[in-house]
């Protein structure tokens, strides 16, 4: 059976750590929406869409942890407002703090961490009772008086056969030009790209002697932008990265 997932996260441009994900839910035959989530005056149009789409499970990317508590206080909201299906969080900080989280925030059902393709389909498959919650590679969750850690994914999987992430159908403008988001890096060298890149994008690999980028280029969408093919829902990296990338990117181009 096909589940409805809501995405939740910051968006402020399109943003790959949730929509690689949601390009593997779709392909697996489940339907996504994406609910951005930059400021808090965003929960009043998040509650609504949660009631006109009605999903199944809600997953809430949270990068960082200085956003956590906004992050919190939506969920809360959520809860309060009469949802009562599965909600599940990943990201960097979740990745790390599952424990805590899960200890302290009784509005979330479970945590994923490291990469969320696989894991999230078969999330869903578990919500659908097709296979048993043991089973969901990278999973965290409660039962009974105590935490699980399902086993992690250890090896670095083949990015060609990860579908390309979901994309909005108009371009994104910036000073004038169309742009797409671009997922990219290099290890001890510095490359440098020749296009707008979203530093929120920027994503580590666990397990993996580089950070991500090695995967293919490819048509981000039909206004002439790429992307390279790379993680998925969370995974480690520096905050002395993001911020370099942030920096290099306000000036139009980006050092990796």
């Amino acid at each position: 059976m096909a589940e409805k997932v809501l995405f939740i996260a910051s968006e402020d441009e399109e943003n790959l750590s949730i929509r690689y994900p949601a390009a593997a839910l779709t392909q697996a035959g489940h339907t996504i929406e994406i609910a951005p989530f930059s400021v808090p005056a965003d929960i009043a149009s998040i509650l609504r869409q949660i009631q006109k789409f009605r999903p199944d499970i809600i997953a809430i990317s949270m990068a960082f942890q200085s956003r956590a508590p906004a992050f919190f206080e939506l969920i809360k909201a959520i809860r309060q407002n009469g949802y009562k299906g599965h909600i599940t969080a990943g990201g960097h900080f979740p990745t790390f703090e599952y424990k805590k989280i899960l200890e302290t925030q009784e509005g979330i059902d479970t945590i994923v961490r490291f990469e969320g393709e696989q894991a999230l389909t078969d999330l869903a498959e578990y919500l659908a009772g097709k296979r048993e919650i043991s089973s969901v590679a990278n999973l965290v969750y409660r039962k009974t008086d105590e935490i699980r850690k399902n086993p992690t994914i250890d090896h670095f999987p083949d990015l060609d056969t990860l579908p390309f992430p979901v994309r909005n159908s108009r371009p994104q403008v910036r000073l004038g030009e169309n742009f797409a988001t671009l997922v990219s890096s290099g290890d001890a060298g510095t490359r440098r790209v020749p296009t707008a890149a979203s530093g929120r994008s920027m994503r580590g690999r666990r397990g993996s002697g580089t950070r991500c980028g090695a995967g293919k280029i490819s048509p981000a969408n039909s206004h002439g932008s790429t992307t390279s093919r790379v993680c998925g829902f969370s995974s480690s990296m520096t905050i002395t990265s993001f911020r370099r990338t942030r920096k290099t990117t306000a000036q139009g181009s980006m050092d990796l």
